[in-house]
């Protein structure tokens, strides 16, 4: 299952300003994919590897293993 990016927000619980940064200085945060090659094509995320993501963030920020 994909969802659009604006849908991510509010499961992330973060601002676009949030999740653009998230996007551009986490190398483990999943790729989006694009509808297109223009710069105002949509872009999805697939909501698997989004709550993979999470589950591993929540893990690794309180200090378990």
């Amino acid at each position: 299952i994909v969802m659009k990016s604006f849908a991510t927000k509010p499961l992330l619980n973060v601002t676009r300003d949030c999740l653009r940064k998230i996007i551009e200085n986490d190398p483990t945060f999943p790729r989006f994919l694009k509808e297109g090659a223009s710069r105002q094509a949509a872009v999805y995320f697939d909501t698997e590897e989004i709550e993979e993501w999470y589950r591993n963030y929540k893990t690794k920020c309180r200090g378990e293993r």
